[in-house]
């Protein structure tokens, strides 16, 4: 019998997400800015099947499609 792929809750995502960028401040305001981002019409660049904005974004965030910029670049996302 195939056993079916488990779909990470939200809570799974965050913890997988913090761990990606390292620190709890910097990840939840990059996908805060990307999950605006998305919501004012910029297209996911993540083929998740989310329909929810703050989804998204931390899945973009795991995919490493979305990082921060150093502090001596320009303060805009990838």
């Amino acid at each position: 019998m195939e056993q079916k792929k488990r779909r990470l809750g939200p809570t799974d995502l965050v913890f997988k997400g913090i761990g990606k960028i390292g620190s709890e401040y910097d990840f939840t305001v990059l996908i805060a800015l990307r999950a605006l981002q998305i919501q004012s019409g910029l297209p996911p660049l993540s083929r998740s099947g989310s329909r929810d904005c703050l989804e998204m974004a931390i899945e973009e965030v795991i995919e490493g499609k979305v990082k921060i910029k150093p502090k001596d670049e320009e303060p805009a996302l990838d």
